[in-house]
């Protein structure tokens, strides 16, 4: 047995992540969502070597089987970055509960959305009206100057 972990610090302008698994990282900024991390399982893999398709990605019955995970192994090999935050950066830690329900686009529009008062909860209700098949875990964090 064993967990995913993605994790982010904030100290100033700058932003520091650490992850395994396959929850993951994201930054919108200035209309465009780009995935930070990288998922570490064996579809990603196959994907990454072009042996898949992205379409044939989403239904493998082996999408979720982890190469990488916290406690799987005696050692674990971590990603880790850092990037320089901007102002209105906003940045979404989530458990596959939500990638495997909800599309980016989807994502992305409930992110930039400036009435939705709480973002994280609002994912948690796309992820639930889509089936939510898998546990939901989501922090949303914006960064201002001060």
């Amino acid at each position: 047995m064993g967990t995913t972990a993605t994790m982010l610090h904030v100290a100033g302008s700058k932003a520091m992540w650490a992850h395994v698994g396959d929850s993951r990282l994201y930054l919108l900024r200035r209309s465009s969502l780009q995935q930070i991390t990288s998922d570490h399982t064996y579809v990603n893999t196959l994907l990454a070597m072009g042996s898949i398709t992205p379409q044939e990605a989403e239904n493998h019955p082996d999408r979720n089987k982890l190469l990488r995970a916290v406690g799987a192994e005696e050692t674990l090999q971590v990603d880790t970055g850092s990037f320089q935050l901007e102002q209105g950066d906003i940045m979404l830690l989530c458990s596959d509960g939500l990638t495997n329900m909800v599309t980016e686009p989807a994502i992305q529009t409930v992110l930039e959305a400036k009435q939705c008062k709480n973002r994280a909860e609002a994912l948690v209700e796309c992820a639930k009206a889509a089936g939510g098949k898998d546990n939901i875990s989501i922090i949303v964090v914006e960064y201002y100057e001060e």
